[in-house]
């Protein structure tokens, strides 16, 4: 028998091949032989009979079904009646039902020794469990590999011997599907993932924190500490990384970089090492201001420190560089500089309050942002110098600390000498005041070159001026007031 298709016929069919076709399919079926057997029944009718073929509507096909645990000659599996296992033929239709009660186990005993080794399969007839190594605690709902008595939903112990505690996520090195994390959820919220967190080749590793609040439309921070388990938040050393920055010790950076210290906390160290070459940047706190600042009537004595090793006995050094290789090139440029400025809250530095300057060329301005390039210093304004007094007395005069230094003279005659000559091209003022009568100066020959003695009247003032040569003081002028000063 076959179906007759018009496409291969290339016509329409007629109503005995239509009725043909639709007498080789089965319309129902029914068990046979308690229920042994499968007869499925075709439809048809002996009218559309061939020489050779039947239609007739008596037409079936028997499937043997199989023995439980059996295979019959004709290579089907049957199921029979047995030991917990009832067939019957109470269902609709007069269809079997197969009823098994009772468990059932891989035909030996389980593997291991305790409640809860987790089973796995040894073979295709054995199951096999490790006492210690893979072990479920069914009341606490918790995993333990290598610990019988896990105390975390997966608790994880290394044995020295020869297994370490160690947790392996591998991507498979292809592109597109190349990321392995451990993905932390707060609910059904992702709140960020450890690991190699993006596709790609990059072989980067990621810690990420990918929930934003709906309300505050901010990120989750990711949070480093350190401290006792039960420790006050206040009390642990901690890192936190947020949309706003990177803090250190504060949760809640408002810059960049938010570094939160306090007395006990020393600020940032810099240093070949951690002891005798340590630098530090910090805060200005109560008892550092006590020693700097105490006497100063100031409205605040807050501020930053920045210091040199202060446990080494030779100290350190402070170098700010400022890179420049033309120094402002030939008159097209200005020179690139250092600027100390102040500020007022809330404000940029404003070009108009400069502090000090000092420039890559060597030139320093004070109260200007830009010092005149042909003088090494250039104050805008008054400055003041060292001012020294001194009582009856011109010995050992200290025009290397002191670059004004007033006399009151009692008696008529003095010598006028140096603890040591200063630098060259020092500047040095002298002013004498003869309280009681006319005093004469004379000034030491090896440390001075003058005009001659300085006659100053009584109750008069008297001022010389010199400029160093580095050997000695060269007088430039002197002035004698004539009016009575008494």
């Amino acid at each position: 028998m076959s179906i007759i298709l018009r496409t291969n016929k290339g016509s329409a069919l007629t109503y005995d091949e239509m009725d043909r076709n639709q007498s080789q399919f089965f319309y129902s079926s029914s068990l046979q032989d308690n229920n042994g057997t499968l007869r499925l029944h075709y439809t048809g009718s002996v009218s559309l009979d061939t020489t050779g073929e039947s239609y007739g509507p008596n037409r079936y096909h028997d499937i043997t079904l199989g023995t439980g645990g059996t295979t019959t000659q004709s290579g089907v599996t049957q199921i029979l009646a047995g030991p917990n296992i009832t067939i019957n033929s109470s269902g609709p239709d007069g269809t079997g039902i197969v009823q098994i009660s009772g468990s059932a186990d891989s035909g030996g005993s389980p593997g291991g020794t305790v409640t809860g080794a987790v089973q796995y399969r040894i073979d295709g007839n054995t199951f096999g469990g490790d006492d210690y190594w893979f072990y479920y605690n069914n009341s606490s709902k918790k995993l333990g590999l290598n610990v019988s008595e896990p105390e975390s939903a997966i608790h994880i112990q290394a044995d020295r011997n020869f297994r370490s505690a160690n947790i392996r996520l591998q991507t498979d090195g292809g592109l597109t599907k190349s990321d392995a994390v451990t993905e932390i959820y707060h609910g059904t919220s992702l709140l960020g993932k450890i690991g190699k967190a993006y596709h790609g080749s990059s072989r980067d590793l990621y810690i990420t924190a990918n929930y934003e609040d709906p309300e505050a439309r901010q990120f989750n921070k990711i949070n480093f500490s350190i401290g006792a388990v039960n420790a006050a938040e206040s009390d642990n050393r901690k890192v936190t990384i947020a949309e706003t920055g990177l803090g250190i010790n504060t949760h809640n950076p408002n810059l960049d970089l938010t570094i939160v210290t306090g007395d006990s906390r020393q600020g940032i160290g810099i240093g070949t090492d951690t002891t005798t070459n340590q630098n530090k940047i910090r805060p200005i706190t109560s008892g550092i201001s006590q020693n700097l600042l105490g006497n100063l009537e100031l409205r605040s004595k807050a501020g930053l420190l920045i210091q040199t090793p202060e446990s080494n006995i030779e100290g350190g050094n402070i170098v700010v560089e400022i890179h420049d290789d033309d120094d402002g090139a030939a008159g097209t440029k200005t020179p690139n500089r250092f600027v100390v400025a102040s500020f007022r809250a809330n404000n940029e530095m404003q070009e108009d309050e400069p502090i000090a300057s000092f420039l890559s060329n060597q030139t320093v301005g004070i109260n200007t942002s830009s010092p005149n390039n042909k003088v090494r210093l250039d104050v805008n304004g008054q400055y003041r110098g060292g001012y020294h007094t001194m009582s009856n007395t011109l010995t050992s005069l200290d025009f290397v600390n002191y670059n004004v230094i007033s006399a009151n003279l009692v008696n008529s005659s003095f010598t006028a000498t140096l603890t040591e000559v200063p630098p060259a091209g020092t500047k040095a003022t002298l002013i004498i005041y003869a309280s009681v009568v006319v005093s004469t100066v004379t000034f030491r020959a090896q440390d001075f070159v003058s005009d001659g003695d300085l006659v100053t009247n009584k109750t008069r003032y008297s001022t010389i001026s010199f400029v160093s040569n580095g050997t000695k003081l060269i007088e430039t002028s002197r002035v004698h007031n004539s009016n009575n000063m008494s």
